[in-house]
């Protein structure tokens, strides 16, 4: 089976994108939450939240360390076929 590198690049690089887009948001979010005392969030809902941001930050490593073996295995084509 034949993995097409360069689409797979590409949705791994959509989604970390797409994720550390909406994690900034949910950060921003908790910061203000944190910093003012707003309180707008009950302690359980605020322990999942955590879950999920933790989630979304493995998530989104995991995406770039793809995106890294990707491209040094794009490289690496491009370099031997050079030769």
């Amino acid at each position: 089976m034949e993995i097409n590198r360069r689409q797979f690049e590409k949705t791994t690089a959509s989604i970390a994108i797409t994720l550390l887009g909406l994690m900034t948001l949910a950060l921003v979010l908790v910061v203000s939450n944190y910093i003012f005392g707003w309180d707008l969030f009950p302690k359980s809902i605020e322990k999942i939240g955590l879950v999920i941001l933790l989630s979304v930050f493995f998530t989104i490593l995991s995406s770039v360390i793809i995106n890294i073996m990707l491209n040094i295995g794009i490289i690496a084509d491009k370099i031997s076929f050079k030769k």
